[in-house]
C-alpha cells in the first residue's frame, strides 16, 4: 500500500513539475501555498472519513 502511494505521489510530482511533461500536457506548476492547501484538503477528507468509520464501528452498524 505504501509503495503504491509513493508511486502515485512521485508520478504526480513528475507530471506537474518536469518540463517535458509540462510541454506534453500543457500543465503549469502549482505554488507552494496551493500545494499546502491541496494537502490540507486531502487530510481533512481523510479525517472526516476516519471519524465516520469510528462512529459506524462504535454504533455497531455494518456497511454492505
Amino acid at each position: 500500500m505504501l509503495i503504491g502511494i509513493a508511486v502515485v505521489v512521485v508520478s504526480q510530482l513528475a507530471f506537474t513539475y518536469l518540463p517535458i511533461m509540462q510541454q506534453l500536457f500543457d500543465t503549469r506548476p502549482i505554488s507552494f501555498g496551493d500545494g499546502l492547501l491541496i494537502v490540507a484538503a486531502g487530510l481533512a477528507v481523510m479525517m472526516i472519513l476516519e471519524v465516520e468509520k469510528s462512529i459506524i464501528h462504535r454504533m455497531g452498524w455494518r456497511r454492505f
